[in-house]
């Protein structure tokens, strides 16, 4: 591991919830140590899950807590998963409400007319989403669409690619497959890591519903 392959690290607790969030950090070995500031205290030899974002993807592991204080938290990696590259991230289901804000009268025109129509989403990913709407768009325009569940402000452009009338229990007249516009760093990085917490989220789902 080297510094300089990570953006930002995660500690994420066994309740898949995130703890710890750092920018501010060193790898030594197989050791991490994270700085900061009003660190919530982890036991020590406690089990928890690292999420490591890199430029071209994230790489989850697993650790033991060795050192928690306040401003330090030292976390000693015990097993590496596979890194899931963000071109062939898995999409996940969610039901997060979204807004289009804007229509664009064409897959090349400039013009474009407000909307301000509130959506359900279907699915995410890193490539691009699916939305339910009673609106009628056509494919190939594009819509900005604030997604202000995931992030405040997040305001992505996609191209819409399908679209189909729903005839399932969404409660919405239209279905709708689109591809991110010209998603820059920041935007793949808060959509990055709402993929990863709904994919632990949905996963914990089958496994209470199993047991």
């Amino acid at each position: 591991m080297k510094d300089s392959d990570y953006k930002k690290i995660d500690i994420v607790n066994m309740k898949n919830e995130t703890v710890v969030t750092s920018t501010d950090f060193s790898l030594v070995d197989n050791r991490i140590i994270l700085r900061g500031h009003d660190f919530p205290l982890i036991p020590r030899n406690s089990a928890v899950r690292v999420i490591g974002y890199m430029k071209d993807g994230i790489l989850p592991m697993e650790g033991t807590v060795t050192l928690s204080i306040a401003k330090q938290l030292n976390i000693d990696v015990i097993a590496f998963d596979e890194k899931n590259e963000r071109r062939s991230y898995l999409k996940v289901r969610t039901e997060a409400k979204a807004i289009v804000r804007k229509a664009f009268t064409g897959c090349k025109s400039r013009k474009c007319f407000t909307v301000n129509e509130s959506i359900k989403l279907r699915d995410i990913s890193l490539g691009g989403l699916c939305f339910f709407s009673d609106r009628t768009f056509l494919v190939k325009q594009r819509l900005c669409i604030d997604l202000h569940e995931i992030k405040e402000d997040l305001i992505v452009k996609v191209l819409i690619l399908r679209k189909q009338k729903e005839r399932g229990g969404s409660g919405f007249r239209y279905r709708y497959g689109c591809k991110f516009v010209s998603l820059d760093n920041i935007a793949q990085t808060y959509i990055c890591e709402y993929v990863f917490k709904m994919e632990l989220e949905n996963y914990q789902r089958i496994v209470d519903k199993e047991s």
